[in-house]
């Protein structure tokens, strides 16, 4: 994979101008005055972003041979957040991207309609059905990313190995049992152990010192996650500041080609205003709708939900 993108940049002129060409062919066809959006998906192994600078290169060409206005986009499962070992090294990459690719950055905890979905293997079929994702925080701590040092506690013990290994019974009886406990307090006060919670503490002390890194939440099929996603994308690249795209006025079509003229120009008037609604901060009802959604909290609370879900069965 590295040799496929060394190739690649070095052969970055002929990559160049095979994407003017297909642009202007497209722009010719489509009878547009600006160059259509790009996407460009590159692979996801570490090493391409940690250890080797050839994608920095590429994009760097790209952006001073075609003026590109270039944002990177980095999708976390959000399976790592009922991790703590697998979530400090997904930020601690998504904080070495940012800082290596130079770009204006939009982080996303994609799936997240599946969180609930993923503590149900170790539960009773009863249990399972509403089954809150074993995650030791709310959902806002993992989007904001700030004080991870509050993970450590969880390296050794709540959401890891007992979740993993014993069905919901078993896990209360242990929970109880003082011999197992004490065990297990020996355990994780050995070097080995000692060792491993150190490095991580160095792991999440480098991510908070940074304080670049924060998430946003997506869930595919929901239209309005979809939406505050791609607002954030365009206000971070400016695409959403250009208006409307808009075709050529030739001499049959000058209908349409004032109509698309008045588009731009309304856009232009209130593109401050749709830039900064739109891509409006996820706020705490947002956030508590996720929760309450897809990972069944707050639901053994309200004796009305209960009541309602009683009636549907």
């Amino acid at each position: 994979l590295i040799y496929c993108l060394e190739y690649i940049h070095h052969h970055i002129d002929t990559l160049v101008q095979m994407i003017q060409q297909k642009i202007s062919s497209y722009m010719k066809d489509n009878d547009l005055i600006r160059p259509p959006y790009l996407l460009f998906d590159f692979p996801g192994q570490v090493e391409l972003y940690t250890h080797n600078t050839t994608i920095q290169n590429i994009l760097a060409t790209l952006i001073k041979a075609m003026d590109m206005r270039l944002v990177s986009v980095q999708l976390v499962d959000v399976h790592c957040c009922t991790d703590v070992h697998k979530f400090i090294s997904a930020a601690l990459l998504s904080t070495t991207t940012m800082l290596r690719l130079e770009l204006p950055a939009v982080n996303i905890l994609s799936k997240v309609d599946l969180l609930g979905s993923y503590n149900g293997a170790s539960l009773s079929q009863d249990e399972a059905e509403t089954a809150v994702g074993s995650i030791p925080f709310n959902l806002d701590f993992f989007m904001d990313c700030h004080e991870l040092h509050r993970l450590l506690p969880y390296l050794h013990d709540g959401n890891g190995d007992l979740a993993n290994d014993y069905t919901y019974e078993q896990q209360q009886i242990l929970e109880d049992d003082e011999e197992y406990q004490s065990a297990r307090s020996k355990t994780r006060k050995n070097k080995v152990n000692m060792r491993h919670y150190k490095l991580h503490e160095q792991l999440t002390e480098v991510v908070d010192d940074y304080s670049l890194l924060n998430f946003t939440p997506l869930n595919i099929s929901d239209a309005e996650s979809v939406g505050r996603i791609v607002a954030r994308i365009d206000k971070c690249n400016g695409y959403i500041f250009t208006g409307a795209v808009v075709r050529r006025n030739h001499g049959n079509r000058s209908e349409k080609g004032l109509e698309f003229k008045e588009v731009e120009n309304n856009e232009s008037v209130e593109m401050f205003k749709c830039a900064m609604q739109t891509d409006s901060p996820w706020g705490f009802e947002q956030i508590s709708d996720i929760q309450e959604k897809y990972m069944g909290l707050y639901q053994d609370d309200v004796p009305e939900l209960q009541n309602k879900d009683k009636s549907k069965k």
